[in-house]
C-alpha cells in the first residue's frame, strides 16, 4: 500500500469526505483527490499535515501501516 491507498483508507475510515479534508488543509477537494489517485505527490511538509490531521504519522502512511 503507498502513500495515496493510505491517505483514501484513513479519510474514509474517520468519515471524511475529500472536502472536509480539504478544508482542513486548506486546499482544494481536487488536490485531495489527486493525492488519492496518485496523479500528485504531496510535499514532505503537506504529508505530514496530511498525516497528522488524520492522527498518525507520515511513515507509517507510506508504508501503508496505519492503525487506529
Amino acid at each position: 500500500m503507498n502513500f495515496a491507498e493510505s491517505l483514501k483508507r484513513e479519510r474514509m475510515r474517520r468519515g471524511l469526505s475529500q472536502k472536509e479534508l480539504a478544508e482542513m488543509l486548506d486546499v482544494t477537494q481536487g488536490v485531495i483527490a489527486m493525492y488519492e489517485n496518485g496523479s500528485r505527490v504531496p510535499t514532505v511538509p503537506v504529508a505530514v499535515k496530511i498525516a497528522q490531521t488524520l492522527g498518525t504519522t507520515c511513515e507509517a502512511m507510506c508504508k501503508g501501516d496505519v492503525r487506529s
